[in-house]
């Protein structure tokens, strides 16, 4: 087992503080309408987010912040950022991406304070650019040579998991 495993398993913690834990993603709606109310109303919203959400909306944008970064193509991060904002369409959404964007990234910057971040850090100063967690994601995981593999099925893995942990709670 290598640091850099044991880092990425750290990052996707559900106690690593970025927000996640109290992130729903729409699931609380659901779970309100009781149209998510045992496990198998649970496996069919997480299997429906999986392939209408991550798979084709946060999940290729982690993959795509990955490339561009990698090739330090920071305008096309920029791009991919604007991207991502317009993409989500529920303030609830877009509120929590921001959040744990700017979460995710103060957190794996005290972990990293030799500088290892400073091109990432000049994308996220400014406040026109937004921080979503996608984008912050794939960019971190490319800057510390996670493979692209294991970054993407770490994220897909986690995000679903954080749901299951979310209905744990709320399901009566």
């Amino acid at each position: 087992m290598t640091y850099q495993f044991l880092h990425l398993m750290q990052i996707h913690d559900s106690a690593f503080p970025i927000g996640s834990y109290t992130q729903s993603f729409g699931m609380e709606t659901y779970i309100q309408s009781d149209l998510v109310k045992d496990k198998k109303t649970l496996k069919e919203f997480c299997l429906s987010y999986l392939h209408g959400n991550l798979l084709t909306g946060d999940g290729l944008l982690v993959k795509e912040a990955y490339e561009k970064t990698l090739h330090k193509e920071w305008e096309q991060v920029e791009v991919l950022e604007k991207l991502c904002h317009g993409m989500k369409l529920a303030k609830e959404s877009r509120d929590g991406s921001l959040m744990m964007g700017k979460q995710f990234f103060k957190a794996v910057s005290l972990l990293h304070p030799n500088g290892e971040l400073a091109q990432l850090e000049t994308l996220w100063k400014d406040k026109e650019r937004k921080g979503h967690y996608p984008i912050v994601y794939g960019a971190y995981a490319a800057t510390m040579g996670f493979s692209k593999e294991e970054a993407l099925g770490a994220f897909l893995y986690s995000s679903v998991s954080g749901l299951i942990h979310n209905a744990v709670r709320s399901v009566p």
